[in-house]
């Protein structure tokens, strides 16, 4: 997260970033975020692998069923466009069913809020940063439905 060549919020950014991050354990295929949840903290996955699925209605039966439409492995980020943005999850986020815990670092959204206040510069970045990542999830959530779609008509 830090790494990127085109971040400029300083040292002391990071700094404070990492001061107040806190873990939190998932067991094997818990919720983390359900659909229609606000997101309470930015998740950063510090060991293991989130599923990302989304309901679908079956249109010959009207049942509502998940469909998992992407995996975030470890070192991946979720909650920053929907904190950003106050947005409610479109998903449901849980993690994976792989027998083990999965590790997260977490930050307050207050936290996070007050730090883009007192950072301008980082302020501007993550916003930029998390519209892009907005629209690139979106664009690979429509791709995976309009899949979807073409596999029932078949």
């Amino acid at each position: 997260m830090f790494n990127d060549s085109e971040f400029e919020g300083g040292c002391e950014f990071t700094s404070d970033f990492c001061s107040n991050i806190y873990s939190r354990l998932y067991l094997p295929s818990s919720c983390i975020i359900d659909i229609g949840d606000n997101f309470p903290e930015l998740v950063m996955v510090q060991e293991g692998v989130v599923t990302v699925s989304t309901r679908v209605t079956k249109p010959d039966t009207e049942e509502r069923q998940l469909f998992e439409f992407f995996i975030l492995p470890t070192f991946s980020y979720f909650g920053d466009y929907q904190i950003l943005y106050d947005l409610k999850s479109q998903n449901v986020y849980k993690a994976a069913d792989e027998g083990k815990l999965l590790i997260t670092l977490c930050l307050k959204k207050a936290t996070l809020f007050k730090m883009l206040d007192d950072y301008p510069e980082a302020r501007k970045f993550y916003m930029e940063r998390a519209w892009q990542r907005r629209i690139e999830f979106r664009r690979r959530q429509r791709k995976f439905m309009q899949n979807l779609v073409t596999e029932v008509v078949k």
